[in-house]
């Protein structure tokens, strides 16, 4: 059975609601990773991020390999929120290794969604989640 590199950037991570929820629980880690691509994340309880609206930084995740039924089921999630999947380019923290993976993006970033979101200029979700309320905060875990 072939497997899908997967790059997870916001509660699909380890730690993370839909991380159980969905899944990716049960699905072979392969490490932490940053994009090449500079992207932007913002944030409210959920992630958008797109590498085409306002591209600042590198973004931080971890990299699953997903049986391609998982993958299936989380298109359908992914994309009934709006988000796209995309092939790009990111580099093993542990290693240094350049791998090709899919990420959901969220392409339709306008202004005014973005004004109601907090920007996470580091590009990891874990800091944004450590600012977050306590009643955000359980909203977010397991």
């Amino acid at each position: 059975m072939e497997h899908n590199r997967l790059f997870c950037l916001g509660t699909l991570m380890q730690g993370f609601q839909n991380h159980y929820k969905l899944g990716i629980k049960d699905q072979k880690f392969l490490g932490r990773a940053e994009t090449l691509a500079l992207g932007s994340m913002f944030c409210n309880i959920i992630t958008k991020v797109s590498f085409r609206y306002e591209p600042k930084y590198p973004i931080k995740g971890e990299i699953y390999e997903v049986d391609p039924v998982l993958m299936g089921e989380l298109d359908a999630f992914e994309q009934a929120e709006g988000y796209e999947r995309e092939e790009i380019e990111v580099q093993m923290v542990e290693n240094g290794e350049i791998v090709k993976v899919f990420v959901y993006t969220y392409n339709h970033m306008t202004p005014e969604l973005r004004g109601t979101m907090a920007e996470e200029t580091s590009g990891d979700f874990r800091e944004y989640a450590k600012g977050e309320s306590e009643e955000n905060r359980a909203k977010l875990y397991q």
